[in-house]
C-alpha cells in the first residue's frame, strides 16, 4: 500500500470473521513470493483460482504486529502451505513499531496453514 518508495506490505489471513494482518518488510514479500513459487512448481495446476477482488486487502488494514523472521513449509500429509512468522524481537528494529504489549519481553508467532484445494 502507499506510493513507490514508501510503501506499506501486508499478509492478511482469514479464518470464518477472524482477520489477521501481519507487517511484512519489502525482503520478506519476495521471500514469502519465491517461496510460494517453489511450492507451487512442484504441485498440479489447480481446478480454479481466487479472481484478483478475492485477493484484495480487506479494511481496515492494521497489522496485528511486524514480522521479525519467517519460515515457510509444505505438509504434503495435510496438502498445505504453512507459514511461521514471529514478531519482530524490538521495536527499535523497526521505526515507529510498538512493542506487543505494557512490559512484554516476549515475541508473538503466529502458525498460518493455507490450504492447496479449496
Amino acid at each position: 500500500m502507499g506510493p513507490p518508495g514508501a510503501r506499506v506490505f501486508y499478509f492478511q489471513a482469514r479464518q470464518a470473521d477472524k482477520l489477521f494482518s501481519l507487517k511484512l518488510e519489502k525482503e520478506q514479500v519476495l521471500f514469502l513470493a519465491g517461496g510460494l513459487s517453489e511450492v507451487l512448481a512442484d504441485l498440479a495446476s489447480p481446478a480454479a483460482v481466487p479472481s484478483e477482488s478475492d485477493l484484495e486487502l480487506e479494511e481496515p488494514v492494521e497489522a496485528q504486529w511486524v514480522v521479525g523472521s519467517m519460515q515457510l513449509a509444505y505438509d504434503s500429509g495435510r496438502d498445505r502451505v504453512v507459514l511461521m512468522a514471529k514478531e519482530i524481537e524490538g521495536p527499535e528494529e523497526v521505526a515507529g513499531a510498538a512493542p506487543s504489549g505494557p512490559g512484554s519481553a516476549s515475541t508473538a508467532t503466529a502458525r498460518i496453514a493455507l490450504p492447496m484445494r479449496v
